[in-house]
C-alpha cells in the first residue's frame, strides 16, 4: 500500500491513498490500525437490506451513493 502512494504521489495522480499498519502478532494473526471515520464491508452489509434477494456488496454501495462520482468514493 505505501508503494503504490508513492507511484501515486510521484505520478501526480489524484488519488488519495491512506496507508495503514498491520502489526503481526503469529503467523496466523495480527492488528489492523484502527482508521477513524470508516465502516467494514460487514457492517455495511448488515445496515442495509438485501437488494432483490442479493446481499449488498461494496459495489452496489458505490453504485448507489456515488453514481455520478466515483472519483469522490
Amino acid at each position: 500500500m505505501k508503494r503504490f502512494k508513492e507511484v501515486f504521489d510521484e505520478s501526480k495522480l489524484n488519488i488519495y491513498l491512506r496507508p495503514y499498519e498491520i502489526f503481526i502478532t503469529s503467523s496466523s494473526s495480527g492488528l489492523v490500525e484502527f482508521i477513524p471515520d470508516t465502516i467494514s464491508i460487514d457492517a455495511l452489509k448488515k445496515k442495509f437490506p438485501k437488494k432483490t434477494g442479493r446481499p449488498w456488496t461494496l459495489k452496489t454501495f458505490f453504485d448507489k451513493y456515488f453514481v455520478h462520482n466515483y472519483e469522490e468514493a
